[in-house]
């Protein structure tokens, strides 16, 4: 049963196993010692289910069970694991128990260490040579690795060598740190807000007003000079104005600077504009690859968006069309055109830039074995036999009927829909 799940009377009763089997040491510490069996140290209980006997104190003092990947910390001044006293725990971190280790000094580091090959002695004559000598020289005299002189010059000593004070200054960033990325930015109506406030004949501090926002001081004072959110207008109307020119300014560089890159060439004489191939980068070796608005796309897409749709991408599930003639590097506006994937897949036929039937690199079958299998089929022969007799496999030559029956169902009824216009 889990603790969320308990009567009153089951916690009163697991209070009562806590204090039954735990007794005030007399080291001073005002710890509670566990008097049951310990493993590696910590207690361990036994009270609907097995539980770190720490473990399930804190529960006990926060009257819940402890979630998953937190752990139960004894304050780092508490000096013994079978503690179970309830003002010695708190709820933390792997991390932030580690840090408690580190200002226990429980953590065997440095010169202390059974790994460490170095006495501090030696690390600090290391650091000394290194302010005046390169990491080669000081190694050559020393005798240690270059690659760990440099390390020792980098970190200012051994990576572990830490101190509570270093520690505590860590902890306090970190805290900040957190503290300020849950400060949200600013949106364009709270910006107005604030500069309306500002503008009054008594207006609130900055600091008042950081605490309203959910902001830094600092930002406050930045509006109100306009170092930051200048892009902000001061009502909705001037703001569409200022964007619609920032977009329109956008609209005519980007113009400009595709065509940089184009070369105007007629490729068909019923073209009546010629084409705009693109001399840049290409895409798979066929489309021009072009960036806008800080990202690299197809450049006849950012062509037909800038010339034909006021400089909007075309929606999602839509494709740029070519109507020219087999020139995918093609940016001209005027041979753009939108539509949807089967609609692009049908130019690629009618164009003849895609490979069906023999004039597939892969395709097994050309013109000529295509009339004998028709042939053979009319003569009464099963798909079996046509296999044999051309050499094929019976699905190779299953799958080519059905495509050439599924093509001529297909051209029945196109005739037929042109018939009944």
């Amino acid at each position: 049963m889990k603790m969320e799940d308990w009567t009153e009377g089951d916690w009163e009763a697991a209070r009562a196993y806590v204090q039954k089997n735990s007794q005030t040491l007399t080291d001073g510490s005002g710890c509670r010692g566990w008097k049951l069996s310990l493993n590696d140290g910590y207690g361990t209980a036994h009270f609907a289910g097995v539980h770190l006997a720490h473990r399930f104190s804190l529960a006990l003092k926060l009257g819940r069970s402890i979630p998953m990947g937190m752990q139960a910390r004894h304050v780092w001044w508490c000096p013994n694991r079978h503690c179970v006293e309830e003002s010695h725990l708190e709820e933390g971190t792997q991390k932030q128990n580690e840090g408690d280790k580190e200002l226990a000094g429980k953590t065997v580091k440095g010169e202390k260490s059974h790994l460490t090959k170095y006495s501090d002695e030696k690390i600090q004559e290391v650091l000394e040579l290194a302010k005046t000598e390169t990491a080669e020289e000081v190694a050559r005299k020393t005798g240690l690795s270059c690659g760990y002189v440099y390390e020792l010059k980098r970190h200012g000593g051994r990576p572990n060598m830490k101190n509570k004070k270093k520690l505590q200054a860590t902890e306090n960033e970190n805290r900040a740190g957190a503290k300020r990325k849950q400060r949200s930015r600013l949106s364009d109506e709270d910006v107005r807000e604030i500069r309306r406030r500002l503008a009054q004949d008594s207006p609130p501090t900055k600091k008042s007003l950081a605490k309203l926002f959910n902001a830094d001081a600092s930002t406050i004072t930045k509006i109100s000079t306009r170092k930051s959110y200048a892009h902000v207008m001061d009502d909705e109307e001037s703001q569409r104005v200022h964007d619609k020119q920032k977009t329109e300014e956008y609209i005519e560089e980007t113009k400009e600077r595709l065509q940089t890159f184009v070369t105007k060439e007629v490729r068909d004489v019923k073209q009546k504009e010629p084409c705009w191939t693109f001399n840049g980068g290409l895409i798979s070796n066929r489309y021009g690859q072009f960036a806008y608005n800080g990202k690299p796309m197809g450049a006849h897409v950012v062509s037909w968006a800038i010339y034909k749709n006021d400089g909007k991408l075309p929606p999602k599930g839509m494709v740029i069309r070519h109507m020219c003639l087999k020139n995918p590097a093609c940016s001209q506006p005027a041979h753009l055109e939108l539509g949807d994937h089967a609609a692009n897949g049908k130019d690629k036929i009618t164009q003849g830039t895609v490979q069906r039937e023999d004039s597939h690199y892969r395709s097994v079958i050309d013109q000529k074995m295509r009339e004998q299998i028709e042939n053979m089929l009319k003569s009464g022969k099963q798909l079996v036999d046509v296999a044999l007799k051309t050499g094929l496999t019976y699905r190779t030559v299953r799958s080519a009927v059905m495509r050439w029956e599924k093509d001529r169902t297909k051209t029945h009824v196109v005739s037929v829909e042109a018939e009944t216009e």
